[in-house]
């Protein structure tokens, strides 16, 4: 149980660091908003995860892997989070 919550605070930190980037980000270019997806942060470090998804799963499932994907970058991290500290609630 305590590995859970170190990961579920894990996640919490790394989706505000997430955030934190796109405002950064969204003050340099003057106002202009700027939200990254995750495909986007994932293609950073060399993955290129929508490709991998069209190319490796059914095309029923790579679209909702693609959709996904296109969810700003702290979204996914905040919905894995959210499911792990309902799990721990337990």
């Amino acid at each position: 149980m305590v590995f859970l919550r170190i990961f579920s605070l894990a996640l919490i930190v790394f989706a505000l660091v997430l955030i934190g980037a796109d405002v950064i980000s969204t003050m340099e270019m003057q106002g202009t908003l700027v939200v990254r997806s995750l495909a986007q942060i994932l293609l950073l470090v060399g993955l290129d995860a929508t490709a991998t998804f069209q190319s490796y799963l059914p095309t029923s499932v790579s679209d909702y892997g693609v959709m996904v994907l296109n969810w700003p970058s702290w979204a996914p991290v905040g919905v894995i989070m959210a499911a792990g500290s309902m799990r721990n609630a337990d």
